[in-house]
């Protein structure tokens, strides 16, 4: 499954599909309009990189679990182009390097 990420007013949700139950929010609490559960992204990578760990130590071939952010953020040239709102490139890659941070900073948490 691919799980996006998405920021909404300094919110971060994981975006599942509408009236899914989100694993890892308590009671799998879902908001039944837009299919979003509010948590950090700290709280989706922490419990993420422990089933990727269990899978490269089971040599899976599927080890990796995907994550993308869902928008980005208009930044430098995001700002004058015309594309679609919420998907400039560089606001993405942005939003992947967060991501990837992250979970570089768990790995080394222990």
């Amino acid at each position: 499954m691919l799980h996006r990420v998405s920021t909404v007013f300094g919110q971060t949700y994981c975006l599942r599909g509408n009236r899914q139950r989100c694993p890892i929010c308590p009671g799998g609490v879902t908001n039944r309009k837009r299919g979003r559960c509010p948590h950090t992204q700290h709280t989706l990578l922490s419990s993420r990189l422990p089933q990727q760990n269990r899978r490269k130590a089971a040599n899976r071939a599927d080890w990796q679990i995907p994550m993308r952010p869902d928008h980005g953020q208009d930044i430098l040239d995001g700002l004058t182009r015309k594309a679609q709102p919420g998907y400039p490139a560089i606001g993405r890659l942005k939003g992947l390097a967060e991501l990837r941070g992250i979970m570089t900073a768990l790995a080394h948490q222990g």
